[in-house]
């Protein structure tokens, strides 16, 4: 079922809202919020399809929502590569006493601090600490970050191509189905998949989200979103 949001006028004010089925008139300064906004309300949407003529911001804009997920890598248009890969920064997590008894991720003995929160710092940190904090003798693995499979984003520029067989030696569908967030500019190139559907979502056998980018001058945008669910 497609999920069509209320449109209301998006304007410099930034004032985000979550019933925006459009970001109206949207200074290309501010495609910055914009990509923040969107990562917030769609985070668990792993296939993001942009549309849109030639320089509207496509790139531009998953530029901005890769700073806004967190990566290691500077991005750029794939448009010879076809497809460009990003690591995702792992957010660290450093666990409480409590935390790390119950899951049981022990590593290593040595002499470890904790401070008044209960919360666990590897000797890296000890001068951080106040010393009148409590010795212990077992440090606690980040385990959070250590035992977390790596993430990616995906970044796709499917202009160049022009038949099914492209896309297939691409492996696309193992990209699609890693749960990792595919971006996808120039979308309409999956049609080639099958000709006979006109629904992403059926093609990609995914969730996806289509973000429409229309220049209405040189420096502003209109964004319309669609978000397209499986089975409704």
């Amino acid at each position: 079922m497609l999920c069509l949001f209320k449109m209301i006028p998006f304007g410099y004010s930034m004032k985000l809202q979550d019933t925006n089925t459009q970001y109206l008139n949207i200074h290309l300064n501010d495609l910055n919020s914009v990509a923040k906004d969107l990562i917030k309300r769609f985070e668990d949407t792993k296939i993001w399809l942009f549309e849109g003529e030639m320089g509207a911001g496509k790139t531009t804009l998953i530029r901005y929502l890769c700073d806004s997920i967190g990566i290691e890598d500077f991005v750029n248009s794939p448009t010879y590569n076809i497809i460009n890969e990003y690591k995702i920064l792992k957010k660290r997590h450093i666990p409480s006493i409590n935390e790390a008894i119950t899951d049981g991720f022990v590593v290593q003995t040595t002499s470890i601090k904790k401070n008044e929160k209960g919360d666990v710092r590897a000797p890296a940190f000890l001068e951080e600490i106040d010393k009148k904090n409590v010795i212990y003798d077992t440090i606690f693995t980040d385990f959070e970050n250590d035992f977390k499979d790596d993430e990616y984003i995906y970044h796709f520029d499917l202009y160049r191509l022009d038949k099914a067989a492209d896309l297939v030696d691409l492996d696309i569908f193992s990209y699609i189905n890693s749960n990792n967030y595919c971006f996808f500019e120039w979308p309409s190139k999956l049609k080639l998949l099958n000709k006979e559907e006109t629904s992403y979502t059926k093609i990609l056998d995914n969730p996806t989200l289509l973000l429409d980018i229309d220049a209405t001058s040189t420096d502003t945008r209109n964004i319309s979103l669609i978000k397209q669910d499986m089975g409704k």
